[in-house]
């Protein structure tokens, strides 16, 4: 008997069990047709009457997942679709190569075709009369600076006491070194 009535409790536990996802099914189904209707007095302050779509009513849900990452996830591979197009038209475009033509008696600036080992004394060449105009430039630049100078000194010649104590210093030097560049040449000490 005591079996027979924990049997019939197990029976009544499953049918509530079922009840509860059957109730449970039918206001997710309620959820999916719209919110529950309210009551009157709260309908009537409740104003706002969004319009949805149905296009946007058939779309399933999204979920957690989605609502975080979704929009992260659809930015990247958009930038990636969109970094892929650019690449695709680089590789296109550089796949079409140019039409060269050769006109005979033209040749090009650099005369490659003509003469090949000459180039670099041509660019050594240009590179220096480059140099020599910059040089020209800034002395005609600093001409015109000097002719602006007005001031000019006036000049006296040295004593003449000056002048021989200079030529004695002078003529000493010269002696001195001719004296060491005679030990640098000829050593005594070999």
């Amino acid at each position: 008997a005591e079996r027979a009535h924990a049997h019939a409790g197990f029976l009544a536990r499953l049918e509530q069990s079922v009840s509860a996802y059957h109730d449970k099914q039918a206001k997710a189904l309620r959820a999916e047709d719209g919110p529950a209707p309210l009551d009157p007095a709260t309908e009537r302050e409740c104003t706002f009457r969004p319009h949805i779509h149905p296009a946007a009513r058939a779309r399933r849900t999204r979920t957690t997942d989605e609502l975080v990452y979704g929009d992260v996830v659809r930015r990247e591979l958009m930038r990636m679709e969109l970094t892929e197009r650019e690449l695709d038209a680089e590789r296109n475009e550089m796949a079409n190569k140019p039409r060269v033509s050769s006109i005979p008696g033209v040749d090009g600036a650099l005369q490659l075709s003509t003469d090949k080992d000459g180039f670099l004394e041509r660019m050594k060449e240009r590179e220096l009369r480059k140099e020599q105009l910059i040089d020209a430039v800034r002395e005609a630049q600093t001409q015109r600076e000097l002719a602006q100078c007005t001031f000019k000194p006036k000049v006296r010649e040295a004593p003449r006491y000056v002048r021989e104590r200079a030529d004695e210093v002078a003529s000493a030097r010269s002696r001195r070194e001719a004296r060491l560049s005679e030990i640098e040449l000829n050593p005594g000490w070999r």
